[in-house]
C-alpha cells in the first residue's frame, strides 16, 4: 500500500503548492519509508526524494513554479529503500513514474529473466516504466494484468494516469487545476472536496483541457 499523488495546471499558483502539501500530509497514512515527487520546472522534470515528509514539502513550496507533477509515499515492498534509486517516482531517462501496487515479488534477477530486460533500480515499477519507453502495450498490461497497479506517469509521450481493479485511484478536476490521490478520504481530509474515483480500464491524460 502507497500513496499516489499528481497535479497539472496551466495556470500554477501558490495556492495549489499548498495543496499539494496537504495531498503529501494526508497520504503518508499510506506509506512512511520515503517520499518523493517529479515536477516540471520550466519545461523539464527535476525529481526530489527524501526521507523525511517535512522536507518534502518545504522543497514543494520554495522550488521555482511548476504546471505538472506527479509524487509518491511510500510503503516498501521492493527494493530496499535507503537507497532512493529504488524509491518513487521512478525516475529513469525519458519516465517519471509513481504507483501503487505490485507486479511482481519475485527477485530483480528473476523478473529479469522473465521480460528479457534489464533493469537499473531494484522495483518493480521499472518493468511498467520501460513498457512505456520501449513503445510496448503499456495499457494492455496494466488492465489485462492479475497484478496490482494505479499510478500517474510523465513521459517525453505526454503525462498520463491508470489503474486496474487492484488498487484505488481518485481525481478532482477544478477550472483551474487537476489533483490526483489514492482515495477521497485523503482528498476529504485535506479539504478537498468534489473528487471522483478513476474507473479501472481508463487512462486519464493529465495534460488535457480543463
Amino acid at each position: 500500500m502507497c500513496g499516489v499523488i499528481a497535479y497539472f495546471s496551466p495556470k500554477p499558483s501558490k495556492k495549489h503548492t499548498q495543496e499539494i502539501s496537504d495531498l503529501f500530509e494526508q497520504s503518508k497514512i499510506r506509506g512512511l519509508h520515503s517520499f518523493g515527487f517529479s515536477a516540471r520546472i520550466n519545461g523539464k522534470i527535476q525529481t526530489f526524494k527524501e526521507w523525511d515528509l517535512k522536507k518534502l514539502q518545504e522543497k514543494i513550496v520554495s522550488i521555482p513554479k511548476f504546471d505538472l507533477l506527479v509524487g509518491h509515499t511510500r510503503y516498501s515492498t521492493s527494493g530496499d529503500f535507503k537507497d532512493h534509486s529504488n524509491n518513487q517516482p521512478i525516475d529513469i531517462p525519458g519516465i517519471a513514474l509513481a504507483f501503487n501496487g505490485v507486479i511482481t515479488q519475485a527477485s530483480k534477477e528473476e523478473y529479469e529473466k522473465t521480460y528479457g530486460k534489464q533493469y537499473v533500480t531494484e522495483n518493480d515499477g521499472e518493468i511498467f516504466a520501460r513498457k512505456v519507453l520501449d513503445g510496448e502495450d503499456w495499457e494492455e498490461f496494466v488492465f489485462d494484468g492479475s497484478f496490482s497497479f494505479a499510478g500517474a506517469f510523465i513521459s517525453k509521450k505526454g503525462a498520463y494516469a491508470l489503474r486496474n481493479p487492484n488498487r484505488p485511484l481518485w481525481m478532482l478536476e477544478r477550472s483551474d487545476a487537476r489533483f490526483l490521490a489514492s482515495t477521497k478520504n485523503i482528498f476529504e481530509r485535506a479539504s478537498l472536496i468534489g473528487s471522483k474515483e478513476i474507473q479501472p480500464g481508463v487512462v486519464v491524460d493529465l495534460c488535457s483541457t480543463l
